[in-house]
């Protein structure tokens, strides 16, 4: 149980630190597409310095950004079955449910965070 605790705390410690960014995201994806100058801002996904000024870059910086979104609705629905876990309900079906939806949802956060 106590292992299962430290678990919970690093998700919620994770959870409060990165939740700050979501109004953040929330508010660039659209500007990103209406603010013509952004040479001044330099933005580095996986080690690779983007340019944005065009259109194509523009759309991978997007989908990126909503990518780290679903992340975060990720880790939300990681946080809600450890609380399940916590009250020794491991095999509930709602438990089951969302770990099959966390699965689904991982495997297509990382094909959009590949291809883009």
């Amino acid at each position: 149980m106590r292992k299962l605790n430290i678990l919970k705390a690093i998700v919620d410690f994770f959870w409060i630190i990165s939740l700050p960014m979501v109004p953040f995201i929330l508010f660039f994806v659209p500007a990103l597409f209406f603010i013509d100058d952004l040479n001044s801002f330099h933005f580095k996904i996986n080690g690779i310095e983007l340019i944005v000024s065009s259109m194509p870059t523009k759309i991978i910086l997007a989908i990126s950004l909503l990518s780290y979104l679903l992340l975060l609705y990720i880790v939300y629905l990681f946080k809600k079955i450890l609380r399940y876990f916590k009250n020794l309900k491991i095999f509930d079906n709602y438990v089951i449910l969302q770990l099959n939806k966390i699965g689904y949802l991982l495997v297509i956060s990382s094909l959009v965070t590949d291809v883009s």
